[in-house]
């Protein structure tokens, strides 16, 4: 919203600019032409702002874009060597486009630190040239660094694609990123990344009084945080500003750490899908409160995929009102997990079929 009103006040400084050196001149019949060229140039300055990316995306020459997720690595320092032959052999046998971290990546007090685990985690990444980039959990903040300082160490690796996004917003990695079709500047496909917060502030607790009663065999998300009313905000808004502006609905991913309550809604519901795998081992981690994310998306329509960590156990995907919500499962040995659980959640994106991504669990010891 606040970038709509710096735009507009641009608009507006140059017309006025523009139509006093047309009355001038006496070329009052070029208004309207002027209009629209300003219009169409600040809505061009608009996109290249929202689409910058430090590593271009784009589909291979067979028009393909290969994801995967890492979630919930829980790294305090450099990981173990289990850790690092799992993502080496991922990266391997999957050859990805692009690595997502869905949060919980780290717990560091300091730079070196924060360094030294990020080199063990995303080395090889790094050394295959493979652009990755990540949205914060709520244990990433918790060992002394604060989201902004952690940014700026992320983003300091070559191939480390991640944007701090409008500081305006709540929250620290609010972004999009354009995939692009091969040898071309078209855009195929976008990946939205959402910071989902942390805790519950007091002030949200106090307005919850008395609290929801869960079912706690199912959904336990009594203190965790939401997507609030700005971000959701900010991706409807620019979401319609896309297609306004290339003429297209473009087919989407979406990524954060702590899930929906939809997601629970979506297993609970399961059997009346035809489109559903995996299995619920935790309770489904959202938040009491909704923030209306998921009607969002829905009603946009553009949103095909969406995925989350936080809850180690969980590997499900359910297809529900024609939105995947998927789990990724806990990646590594150093937060809580079982073994035949651990692994990723793949995407497989085609230019020639755009509006059908597959999608499945690559797991490490199965």
């Amino acid at each position: 919203m606040k970038m709509g009103k710096k735009i507009l006040a641009s608009l507006l400084a140059v017309l006025t600019v523009g139509a006093s050196i047309c009355f001038s001149a006496g070329c009052t019949g070029n208004v309207d032409q002027l209009v629209a060229e300003q219009i169409a140039l600040l809505n061009k300055q608009k996109a290249d702002a929202l689409l910058s990316s430090k590593v271009r995306l784009s589909c291979d020459e067979n028009g393909e874009f290969n994801i995967v997720v890492l979630a919930d690595v829980h790294a305090g320092g450099p990981i173990a060597e289990e850790n690092k032959n799992n993502f080496r052999n991922l990266i391997d046998e999957e050859d990805p486009d692009l690595v997502i971290f869905t949060g919980d990546n780290t717990h560091s007090a300091d730079e070196a630190s924060l360094r030294a685990t990020l080199d063990s985690i995303v080395g090889y990444i790094e050394e295959k040239q493979i652009p990755w980039c990540h949205v914060y959990g709520n244990h990433d903040h918790e060992s002394g660094m604060s989201k902004e300082e952690l940014q700026v160490v992320y983003e300091s690796y070559d191939y480390c694609v991640s944007k701090a996004g409008d500081p305006n917003l709540t929250g620290v990695g609010n972004y999009v990123l354009p995939i692009y079709e091969y040898n071309s500047d078209k855009i195929n496909s976008l990946v939205w990344c959402l910071d989902s917060g942390h805790y519950l502030s007091s002030e949200d607790k106090a307005a919850l009084i008395p609290q929801i009663d869960n079912d706690f065999s199912g959904w336990d998300g009594l203190e965790y945080d939401y997507i609030h009313a700005d971000q959701v905000n900010w991706y409807y808004q620019t979401s319609l500003f896309f297609e306004e502006y290339f003429n297209d609905i473009i087919p989407s991913i979406m990524a954060f750490h702590i899930p929906l309550q939809e997601s629970y809604n979506a297993w609970r519901n399961r059997k009346a899908f035809d489109n559903w795998t995996g299995e619920k081992r935790d309770p489904v981690g959202a938040s009491q409160i909704n923030s209306g994310l998921f009607t969002a998306v829905a009603d946009r329509g553009d949103v095909l995929a969406i995925v989350n960590g936080h809850d180690h156990l969980n590997d499900y995907m359910v297809e529900y009102s024609g939105v995947k919500l998927c789990y990724s499962p806990g990646s590594s040995t150093h937060g809580y997990h079982e073994t035949d659980m651990l692994g990723s959640r793949v995407f497989k994106m085609n230019t020639n079929d755009r509006y059908n991504i597959e999608t499945y669990v690559h797991y490490f010891n199965r």
